[in-house]
């Protein structure tokens, strides 16, 4: 019964009520008894609900149906749950955070950004800042994270067992996890998938997914990038309001490459970089630059150094395979031609190139003339360039040798495409033939030599000139270079085509790197041999 106070009782009422509201807590929530799990308060709970369920039309029973019927009380329920579950996430995102450092968790706490880019030194722990990021969006339900490498044994080696370790040491629920398919997959309904980037195919199983993160590592040498980015993933992401794509890198090794685009000219993208002196989790890293250099001989200015070490951007110009190349404005006055050789390579699912070849076989000047570059073309299309350019370099010739011989100006094709040939040589009556294509590497070399003493000149500012500042050879792991062009990182089209035109230069001045083309015969006998073979057995047998 309740006691209305009317003088200063008021404050001792409030005390008596706070004691026995204490009390009533403690005799609730403690253990019943000192061997007891339960508290009184949940032993009660039991019994009522165990009455409840023996006995749905008890008065008990009533009690609870008319609770759990009540409005709203699903939604009560769930609103409860997303607050544990909120709290649970920002644990578990702190536990990641924590094991970053500063530069890491930049990056690793934007939130706000859909687009990041990261351009870092070696070293800096890429691969463990991607981990925590794929993990980050596989905490919250139903959110698919997907990390793309050059190729997919590289996915799993560099990320997938990193990614695993973390889970398994926060304790986070999975269902299963399979290295050989590349996938993880977590008991709240999220997934993170591990895939390759080494050829549009690849790229094309992407098509249609739906992705709420997506971590791109070594996107400076990442196949198709633009397309990768723009055609398959963008759309991928626009089921998730908070979804992210982020691209860690280190600085590229050849120019004009998609990813400089982004960093320079590209709006939207929030930009990180930082280098291996940041890392506080490697130790005596100037030391370690110091026997880099040393084991190189090289200074700590060297490109190579600065790039990878320090994630500076220099081109790697030591691997460069055309170096010093000469380019004209204008064809002197005085230049003679004898010969013209127009190189002709199909680009498939890349480049068509066509790069005609005028020189003068006493002097051994030559210019590249009229080159062309293109791709999406139908074979009608690839026919009339060839036309177009065979008419622009005979034109040539005969206007400055007036006695110059019009089957002096002949097509080297890749002896890919023989029904191309077949159609230039016997309904168009031009001259053309299979190239000669064995021992590539020296004459590479070679072509490369010419064009930096001046004996073969490209035109400034056109296709030649930008495939010569991007084609480069390969590095090993150890960095060392090697004598192969780098064709994952940079596919040249014009340049083939100028070497195939060059392999009858170099025949036509007595060099070693030439020989005597395949003529139409023999390209009309290789066509019919191939009609009556399988595919996987046409073609020729030179060595590229």
């Amino acid at each position: 019964m309740a006691v209305k106070a009317t003088d200063g009782r008021t404050e001792i009422n409030r005390a008596i009520k706070a004691d026995l509201y204490n009390e009533l807590r403690k005799a609730l929530t403690q253990p019943k008894t000192k061997s007891s799990t339960k508290s009184w308060m949940q032993e009660y709970i039991d019994g009522m609900l165990k009455v409840a369920k023996q006995n749905p039309n008890s008065p008990i029973g009533q009690l609870i149906a008319r609770q759990l019927m009540s409005d709203g009380i699903i939604e009560k329920l769930d609103a409860e749950t997303d607050k544990y579950l909120a709290r649970d996430i920002d644990f578990l995102e702190y536990r990641l955070l924590k094991t970053l450092y500063d530069e890491q968790q930049r990056v690793f706490m934007n939130e706000y950004d859909k687009h990041i880019i990261a351009i870092c030194s070696r070293r800096v722990g890429k691969s463990e800042l991607a981990a925590r990021l794929l993990i980050k969006d596989a905490i919250r339900p139903n959110h698919h994270a997907l990390y793309v490498s050059l190729k997919f044994e590289n996915a799993i080696k560099q990320c997938f067992n990193t990614t695993l370790d973390i889970i398994n040491t926060l304790g986070i629920p999975i269902i299963s996890s399979s290295k050989n398919e590349g996938t993880i997959s977590f008991s709240n309904g999220s997934d993170i998938t591990f895939k390759g980037n080494a050829n549009k195919a690849e790229a094309d199983k992407l098509l249609g997914y739906k992705y709420s993160e997506i971590v791109i590592d070594e996107c400076q040498t990442q196949v198709g990038l633009k397309y990768l980015l723009e055609t398959v993933l963008s759309p991928c992401m626009t089921d998730y309001e908070d979804s992210q794509m982020v691209l860690l890198g280190t600085p590229p090794r050849i120019p004009k490459t998609y990813v400089e685009d982004i960093w320079y000219n590209f709006k939207g993208w929030k930009k990180y970089s930082w280098d291996m002196t940041k890392n506080p989790f490697l130790k005596n890293v100037e030391k370690y630059i110091e026997e880099k250099c040393e084991e190189k001989g090289i200074t700590k200015d060297a490109p190579f150094i600065q790039r990878e070490y320090f994630g500076l951007w220099y081109f790697d110009k030591e691997s460069q395979v055309f170096k010093d190349y000469k380019t004209y404005k204008e064809i002197p006055d005085t230049f003679y031609p004898t010969d013209v050789a127009i190189g002709l390579d199909y680009g498939g699912t890349d480049y068509n190139a066509i790069i005609p070849l005028v020189y003068n076989r006493q002097t051994k000047a030559a210019y590249v003339l009229a080159e062309r570059k293109f791709n999406k073309a139908s074979a009608s299309e690839i026919v009339n360039t060839c036309r177009e350019v065979y008419n622009i370099a005979l034109e040539f010739a005969l206007k400055r040798n007036p006695n110059f011989e019009k089957n002096k100006c002949c097509f080297y094709a890749d002896s890919s495409n023989l029904p191309l040939i077949y159609e230039l040589s016997n309904t168009y009556n031009i001259p053309i033939y299979n190239c000669y294509k064995h021992d590539k590497m020296f004459a590479i070399q070679q072509l490369s030599d010419w064009c930096r003493t001046g004996r073969i000149q490209i035109p400034e500012k056109q296709a030649l000139e930008d495939e010569f500042e991007r084609t480069v050879y390969k590095r090993d792991e150890q960095d060392n270079i090697l004598p192969e062009i780098d064709d994952d990182l940079f596919h040249p089209d014009a340049v083939d085509a100028l070497l195939y035109a060059s392999r009858q230069y170099a025949y036509d001045c007595g060099e070693d790197s030439g020989n005597e083309s395949k003529n139409k015969k023999e390209a009309e006998q290789q066509e019919s041999r191939n009609a009556t073979l399988p595919e996987w057995m046409r073609g020729d047998s030179n060595d590229y």
